[in-house]
């Protein structure tokens, strides 16, 4: 992967419980309808630090202001062959 363009992206899984149930925070994008239904997620930007980003995207995809962030799941890279970019 030396010389190639690293991406860092993330999707975040928000959940509450909501009595005896746990429900899982997913939307439809109102621009791209197309993309059905989805987790907040986005790209990390230049200077920001993965938890900065997360709490933007949610807040702009979602319009929640406060919210736990518990723990990092899974980390793995992937080729995006129509960028030719590799995304983490």
């Amino acid at each position: 992967m030396q010389g190639k363009t690293m991406i860092t992206k993330f999707m975040a899984y928000i959940t509450r419980f909501n009595g005896h149930h746990t429900e899982l925070l997913v939307y439809k994008h109102k621009d791209y309808p197309e993309a059905g239904i989805q987790v907040p997620a986005g790209t990390v930007e230049q200077g920001e630090t993965i938890e900065e980003a997360l709490y933007r995207e949610v807040k702009e995809e979602s319009g929640l202001m406060e919210f736990l962030s518990v723990t990092k799941l899974k980390t793995y890279v992937y080729h995006h062959e129509g960028k030719s970019q590799y995304h983490e």
